[in-house]
């Protein structure tokens, strides 16, 4: 009785497993098949009933502002309230079956159970929440993400001013603690609605006093029980690839002419990859099947008992199903389907292997591009730190171009020159004489002295035939008339081919691609919703987020140039300096180099391990 009792254990948590796992793979195929497709289509056409092509980073504020704008809004907003209301409903259900023993029930009842209960969040409250969990925890890197939100979160860009700067960062972190208190107080709030059939005000405050009556075990038993998740998954895990190294051994040994060392490594990887995103996919069910055991527990301390009512066809085991061994045919299925994965990865390991040099990117040619001048080479935006850049080979540099009072233009990022050179004033309030008794400090390298703040035409000199320039207009006095005379001065300068008229709004973009085809223009953007192939400018260049690999390679069908910016972690360096990205714009050109020297080095089977890695 014992042994099948040990054999009953894990077929249970066998079929619970798998219930988890069908779901993911049902529900996210839909998802990505169906669901965002037809939204995706949807808003194109709405975007395209507005006269765009595109809807970006550089013009979207209109857009969402017109009669076209709003429905996107609107749907997009029941979208979010659909899928995360669904994904939500649906694990606190099968988790709250577990924990009353019913095993006998039907993932069909189930997903009609969580659709049903997918009004609730219908109302006011209902969809703060439900935007409090996709959007606003997520872009804080806290809570659980989920659904197409999942990489939501801050761009690089911003978290970089938020950490150089001590006040913004102890706002962030008061931003943070905050939030995590109250995603702490109300975590409750959908088990109260769902498991108690309270409405959704009523389960925010049931929430909040449940917490804070038992908010000291909360954390204690919260933690403890995730351990113990972690520990059990790490454990399987390791057990997993145990079988996978046994199996890569025996089949070593079986094909000694075509099975070698590169070969085994890359199944072993490519196991390895599936285990852990095995294990990745079951974390949120995970951490709501805790969160739904606390809930009975302390519901139950208090005298109250909890049962779910919305799923009527759910039972427990009988005594024959509880006691049953697994059944031959399950094994070999289970058997059938391990050979079968084992034999997949065997299959794309070897034409890895054999097609090596067609399918892995073997050098790493790029064009590097300094941030703000010369990035950490020199005080930003000063010839100074420009010709240090051309000292170090760099490709290109990029500046911000504003207009003054009197009509010159000068080289300046920031509305005002408080942070560079102690002055609370913009250039358009002052004039060109007054900013030239200006030093612009550098920040990278404090003892070194400051910089004046040079003119377009100094700077255009100053690189003309030693290094590109990405002529970033910047500021309210970006406009038509900024483009005529920048383009001008580049005309005159002989540097047709050597500047890159670059812009955060779109409405420049396409003044200059319109009015003047011979310059070269570089769309600057943190999003883009639509055909990116239909956006202007020979060079589109994203924030990090949106470099994805299909995003570039739709850029480069367009025949388009794809870089990506600000690149100033070594973990992006890392990530985009193996892309297929035309060029970088980073702070840190040193950092920049030495990585791709050193990757430029890397053996065989590194480029390999870096692929997964990637």
């Amino acid at each position: 009785m014992q042994k099948a009792k040990k054999e009953n254990h894990i077929a249970r948590r066998g079929r619970i497993i798998w219930l988890y796992v069908i779901y993911q793979i049902v529900s996210k195929a839909l998802l990505g098949i169906v669901v965002l497709p037809m939204f995706g289509w949807l808003t194109s056409q709405l975007i395209a009933l507005s006269g765009r092509t595109n809807l970006s980073s550089g013009d979207f504020v209109g857009f969402f502002l017109s009669i076209y704008g709003i429905p996107v809004i609107v749907l997009g907003i029941l979208l979010l309230i659909l899928m995360m209301g669904i994904d939500i409903n649906t694990f606190i259900i099968i988790s709250a079956l577990l924990e009353e023993g019913k095993l006998n029930f039907k993932m069909k009842s189930v997903l009609k159970a969580a659709i049903k209960s997918v009004k609730l969040f219908f109302s006011p409250l209902g969809a703060l929440l439900v935007i409090f969990i996709g959007i606003v925890l997520p872009l804080l890197n806290i809570g659980i993400k989920m659904g197409p939100l999942k990489d939501f979160k801050i761009p690089n860009f911003i978290t970089s001013v938020i950490f150089n700067n001590p006040l913004n960062t102890a706002l962030y972190g008061g931003a943070l603690t905050a939030l995590l208190v109250i995603s702490l107080i109300y975590i409750f709030s959908v088990h109260f609605i769902l498991l108690d059939g309270q409405s959704v005000a009523e389960g925010f405050k049931s929430s909040r006093q449940l917490v804070f009556k038992h908010w000291k075990s909360f954390v204690v038993d919260y933690l403890i029980k995730l351990i113990q998740i972690l520990v059990i998954c790490i454990v399987a895990a390791i057990a997993l690839l145990g079988i996978v190294l046994i199996i890569d051994l025996l089949l070593a040994n079986l094909f000694k002419a075509t099975y070698n060392e590169n070969i085994a490594i890359i199944v072993l990887l490519l196991s390895g990859f599936q285990i852990f995103s095995f294990f990745a996919s079951m974390t949120i069910p995970a951490a709501i099947a805790v969160l739904t055991k606390l809930f009975y527990k302390y519901n139950a301390a208090a005298g109250k008992t909890i049962r779910l009512k919305l799923v009527d066809d759910a039972s427990t085991l009988s005594d024959e199903q509880r006691y049953a061994k697994i059944r031959l045919r399950t094994k070999f299925k289970v058997v059938t389907l391990v050979i079968l994965i084992v034999t997949i990865n065997f299959s794309v390991a070897w034409m890895m292997e054999t097609y090596f040099t067609e399918i892995f990117k073997t050098e790493i040619k790029m064009e590097l591009i300094a941030h703000r001048g010369g990035g950490d080479l020199g005080a930003e935006n000063t010839i100074q730190g420009i010709e240090v850049a051309i000292d170090e080979g760099v490709d290109w540099t990029e500046i911000d171009v504003q207009r003054t009072a009197d009509g010159h233009y000068i080289i300046n990022h920031d509305k005002n020159f408080s942070r560079v050179a102690g002055v609370a004033k913009t250039p358009m309030e002052m004039t060109l004489a007054e900013i030239k008794q200006l030093k612009v400090k550098n920040e990278f390298q404090p003892d070194m002295a400051a910089q004046p703040v040079p003119t377009l035409p100094e700077l255009l000199d100053a690189c003309k035939g030693k290094i590109g320039v990405f002529v970033e207009l910047k500021g309210k006095s970006a406009d038509h008339k900024m483009v005529d005379d920048v383009v001008a001065m580049i005309e005159a300068k002989g540097m047709r081919d050597e500047a890159v008229i670059l812009s955060l709004d779109y409405s420049i973009i396409e003044y200059t691609h319109d009015n003047y085809p011979q310059i070269k223009t570089g769309f600057l953007y943190y999003f883009s919703i639509g055909d990116l192939k239909n956006l202007k400018g020979d060079y589109l260049i994203m924030e990090e987020r949106e470099a994805t690999e299909d995003n570039i390679d739709i850029i480069h069908e367009a025949g388009k140039k794809a870089v990506v910016w600000t690149v100033n972690t070594p973990e992006s360096i890392e990530r985009f300096i193996k892309s297929d990205v035309d060029g970088i714009i980073t702070d840190y050109i040193p950092l920049l180099k030495a990585a791709i020297s050193e990757a430029n080095q890397r053996s065989h089977l590194e480029i390999i391990i870096d692929s997964f890695i990637k």
